[in-house]
């Protein structure tokens, strides 16, 4: 369903299949995003985000994405510390059902 969204909605693209079946998508053509919304299985407070495995949202957004990027999670989700890969993306903001964290 989110796939046909997608391809219906313009300025997306589907580019690829993750072995899971989930699609990675990106940006075509000049539009850029004006703010990114990030799942993640946990986070830190400067910013490390730890997703679920596949590489996917750190190869989108190093692709010269310069918009703010905002991890949406619980607040059982934040960590004090993350072990993160020099390819690990950062988010800038963190919001949780108790508050949202400028990082």
């Amino acid at each position: 369903a989110l796939s046909a969204a997608l391809q219906r909605t313009e300025g997306f693209q589907v580019v690829g299949t993750a072995a899971d079946g989930e699609q990675a998508i990106r940006l075509i053509g000049e539009r850029k995003p004006d703010l990114l919304v990030l799942p993640g299985l946990a986070f830190d407070r400067r910013g490390g985000r730890l997703g679920f495995g596949g590489g996917y949202y750190d190869r989108f957004l190093d692709s010269g994405l310069t918009c703010p990027r905002v991890g949406l999670c619980f607040a059982f989700q934040i960590t004090k510390n993350l072990p993160l890969e020099q390819w690990d993306q950062r988010v800038h903001y963190l919001c949780t059902e108790e508050q949202f964290l400028c990082l």
